[in-house]
């Protein structure tokens, strides 16, 4: 199972298009869900759902702030 942190932003959701027409078993998960500033939610998140691949499609794309 893949899971992918960042489920909500442009390659998250790319991902996750790609995922299903695959079927490939995938979970993505957006910034609601786990945030990846925080040790806690990204442990919680590994722990919770046992992949075996883990893919951060995370992004900041507000850098001139």
């Amino acid at each position: 199972m893949i899971l992918v942190f960042g489920g909500g932003g442009q390659l998250g959701q790319e991902l996750a298009g790609l995922g299903a027409r695959q079927r490939v078993p995938m979970v993505c998960l957006m910034r609601r869900d786990a945030d990846i500033a925080s040790d806690a939610d990204v442990a919680a998140s590994l722990a919770a759902h046992r992949p075996t691949i883990v893919v951060n499609a995370a992004a900041y794309n507000q850098v001139d702030k």
